[in-house]
């Protein structure tokens, strides 16, 4: 039997097969290097606003649209390596409606019909419990079946029973729930959900604004901030946050303890339904799913605040995951099969073994690299724990990679957490802002001496607060809260385990574990990618690509053509920007990117009520970008309107990576 489901209805494009009774998920943002929420437009979505574009400039049904080439080589990816065809295929399952003719024919076609379903189930049968709790908080779906909008749901599940207990819905007069709430704020402070999330960990001061309402089964924003929570100038004047922005700096302390509090507060919110639910309905167990439960500092909370005894979070916890809820639903649903899939470290990975290419990519780069190959996992892990211990920073590429947003095992930089500035020296790696934080690495058997009430933490999903005992020799590693992400090592996980077994014999307790990929780009998937980042970076001493230790040769600097190309497409933006002006009310939503996949052309149209104003075309033709402009509209005004657009610092960044894909990859 073999199932193909597809998520394709939010910025997140994922695929997962279910073939030989194994699961095998890739998401899209692997294929083309780029974190495809980069295209998520605040005010409504990148993918929808595209669909408006073609509409309008009557693109033909039969062309082979965006989202239909990124099907196209999600599913590409599976049927070169798994070896099955279209015809194979028993069952597809779409989350759109969308109709993939030129990919799958007349193959048997699902739309789910509800989107809480699926999270029930993909929570529920990867957690092995024989009853439990669910707690799903969602943004919003259209619920096909029910006709309505799911916010936070409450089920039941035991003898293969599903009981609702508690459907909360959105209503006009409460418009703002959890985590758009959450959404609004990172918005308004220019963070994103998880930046947000982090950043609280470096607060000095709590306030109590009392943001949500609690009744009962529902928590919903307090209806006097609703307004605030709708306009960035009201809300940054509301808080007294405004002067902060234009005067000093956007994280200055006062705004770091804000975050904070706001950040505590959704936590007490997240806590009261689930311990609402308990008391409600007695339960050991506790499934909680959607993208909410990626939120560390929250699960942690979870599982040493309240009566639970085991709290499962499915790590594929985000909106690409969606793929293999569908998947999951639909098998036990369609099919009426009952047997659980497990879980497991060798289980729904994406799935591309790329041991064969390796040679290949290490020719091709021979002229800047030096390279052995290590016999055995022995010898590989003896270099790597010498490395360590020298405090050099390493990467390893392993095989195949993970699904989950979070590299945990086989796309890492790794290194000692004893080299001074460790923090700043990785996060320059990564491109990242100074206070954004690491995983650490740590044996199970030694997580109870450092952390007190630890959570296992196997999925990098928990924070973990540290012993007062170790509190000053580790603090530069530690948040003003005293937590530490963690990710828990066992048996299970083999390489790992015996390489911090090995480490110990050095007196290194901890390793610091970070996911291989700069900022705004995807976790790195190929050798040859593995191989750039690794010459492009001065910080990183080795690279561990499989069974090979590369280092670097000193007589040869590496500039790649995509660095090239890179200052060629910023030069066409600069030029753009001279038309600038520094203050605009004009919002993003008023332009639109169109990729021809085959003429390697983006288009860049202003729309206005439906109105095509001007168009702006990007060719890349002979290693050379040439840029024209069809403009409908030439008044001054419209002028300074087009050029205020596309100062948009959220626009030129999707315009800068989208070219990167198209051009350079």
């Amino acid at each position: 039997m073999i199932i193909v489901a597809i998520h394709d209805a939010t910025q997140n494009y994922s695929m997962s097969v279910l073939y030989k009774q194994k699961i095998y998920s890739i998401e899209l943002e692997r294929l083309i290097w780029i974190k495809t929420w980069i295209y998520k437009n605040r005010n409504n979505n990148i993918f929808r606003e595209q669909y408006e574009i073609w509409q309008h400039t009557n693109i033909s049904k039969d062309t082979l649209t965006l989202w239909d080439y990124w099907v196209y080589l999600m599913f590409k990816y599976f049927s070169d390596y798994l070896w099955f065809d279209k015809k194979d295929i028993d069952l597809l399952v779409v989350s759109s409606a969308k109709n993939y003719r030129h990919i799958f024919w007349d193959i048997n076609t699902i739309v789910p019909e509800s989107h809480h379903l699926m999270h029930l189930y993909s929570s529920y049968f990867l957690s092995w419990f024989s009853e439990s709790n669910i707690l799903i908080i969602d943004w919003a779906w259209y619920n096909i079946a029910e006709k309505h909008i799911d916010l936070q749901t409450m089920y039941y599940w035991k003898d293969k029973n599903i009981e609702l207990i508690k459907s909360n819905f959105a209503y006009i007069h409460k418009n703002i729930w959890i985590w758009i709430a959450y959404d609004r704020v990172s918005v308004f402070l220019w963070l994103t959900e998880w930046k947000l999330m982090w950043l609280s960990g470096f607060w000095h001061e709590y306030t109590s604004y009392n943001f949500f309402e609690k009744k009962d089964w529902e928590v919903y924003l307090r209806p006097a901030l609703h307004e605030v929570f709708c306009d960035r100038e009201k809300f940054l004047n509301h808080f007294w946050l405004l002067n902060e922005f234009l005067e000093k700096s956007y994280l200055s302390e006062t705004i770091i303890n804000f975050v904070y509090s706001f950040q505590k507060e959704v936590e007490d919110a997240i806590l009261y339904l689930a311990n609402y639910l308990y008391e409600n309905n007695p339960s050991e167990n506790l499934c909680y799913a959607w993208w909410v439960a990626l939120n560390c500092l929250t699960n942690y909370r979870l599982s040493n605040e309240l009566k639970y005894k085991n709290v499962f979070i499915q790590p594929a916890a985000w909106d690409s995951g969606i793929s293999l809820w569908n998947l999951l639903y639909w098998y036990y649903e369609y099919y009426w099969k009952i047997d659980k899939i497990e879980l497991s470290d060798d289980n729904y990975w994406l799935w591309k073994d790329y041991k064969s290419e390796i040679i290949n990519t290490l020719e091709e780069y021979a002229e800047y690299i030096e390279y052995e190959k290590l016999e055995n996992e022995d010898e590989m892990i003896n270099t790597i724990s010498e490395k360590i211990f020298s405090k050099e920073i390493n990467i390893i590429f392993k095989w195949w990679s993970e699904f989950w947003p979070r590299a945990l095992w086989n796309r890492s930089i790794i290194s000692s957490i004893n080299i001074a500035d460790v923090q700043y020296i990785v996060n320059k790696v990564k491109d990242r802002e100074y206070w954004r934080p690491f995983g650490m690495m740590i044996l199970k058997e030694n997580q109870d001496k450092y952390f007190e009430n630890s959570v296992e933490s196997k999925h990098m999903l928990y924070t973990n607060k540290l012993n007062e005992d170790w509190l000053s020799i580790y603090k530069n590693i530690c948040h003003n809260d005293k937590t530490i992400r963690l990710q828990t090592i066992t048996e299970s996980n083999k390489f790992y385990f015996k390489l911090l077994n090995k480490l110990e014999y050095y007196w290194i307790k901890w390793l610091l574990n970070t996911s291989l990929n700069w900022k705004w780009q995807a976790i790195l998937e190929t050798p040859k990618q593995a191989i750039e980042f690794f010459l492009l970076n001065e910080w990183i001493t080795n690279l561990f690509l499989e069974n090979y230790k590369i280092s670097k040769k000193t007589d040869k600097k590496f500039i790649t053509k995509k660095l090239s190309n890179i200052t060629l497409i910023e030069s066409v933006i600069n030029n753009i920007k001279t038309l600038v002006v520094k203050k605009t009310n004009i919002s993003v939503s008023n332009v639109f990117i169109d990729l021809d996949i085959f003429s390697k052309q983006i288009s860049v149209s202003i729309i206005d009520k439906n109105n095509l104003l001007a168009k702006y075309i990007f060719n890349f033709e002979n290693d050379i970008y040439s840029l024209s402009t069809d403009e409908l509209e030439n008044s001054t005004s419209y002028q300074i309107l087009v050029s205020n657009i596309l100062n948009n610092t959220e626009f030129l960044n999707k315009l800068f990576w989208v070219v990167r894909w198209v051009f350079i990859i």
